[in-house]
């Protein structure tokens, strides 16, 4: 999956990792690029929670190597997106 620098991450971008897809919004959050990090940002309204290392985001969050981003407190591990950031 290539990131660019504003990319919102939703279901139709990740339904390729499996079936677990579905889970999210179409809009589910935001990852962007600040300076030399990557923040995730949670989208309002949406019908399961985003959570970063299993808690949930409630406000902007930059991203450290090995972070991860999944979707429902339900999960409990099965729906999640590990992602490497890597700045130049």
């Amino acid at each position: 999956m290539k990131i660019g620098v504003r990319t919102e991450l939703g279901k139709a971008l990740v339904r390729q990792f499996g079936a677990d897809g579905e889970f999210w919004d179409d809009r589910q959050c935001l990852l962007e690029r600040s300076g030399r990090q990557w923040v995730v940002s949670p989208v309002a309204g949406t019908t399961n929670e985003t959570l970063v290392n299993g808690k949930t985001l409630t406000a902007s969050h930059a991203l450290r190597q090995g972070d991860q981003i999944a979707v429902g407190r339900q999960t409990k591990g099965v729906v999640k997106l590990p992602l490497t950031a890597r700045g130049r």
